[in-house]
């Protein structure tokens, strides 16, 4: 995979950002949370793009997020 540089953040320093975050809530709630931001692009897209298209992509990213959370939670493969 291709390092990743964010305003200035090193791949290193966005990993243990992300570990604290899923320290400090948990994986579940992590995954929701990606569920809850793909929602919210995908519906930005619709709205200020009108490319329904690319928003259905980001709504499947949001149900996969969501589908995988519940399987987590709910101990399944």
């Amino acid at each position: 995979m291709k390092p990743i540089d964010i305003n200035g953040l090193t791949q290193t320093e966005i990993e243990t950002l992300l570990e604290l975050i899923v320290d400090r809530y948990n994986i579940v709630q992590v995954i929701d949370m990606l569920a809850d931001v793909c929602s919210t692009k995908a519906h930005h897209i619709e709205e200020n793009w009108n490319d329904n298209s690319l928003a259905m992509i980001w709504y499947k990213h949001a149900s996969n997020f969501a589908m995988l959370a519940h399987r987590i939670v709910n101990g399944e493969k």
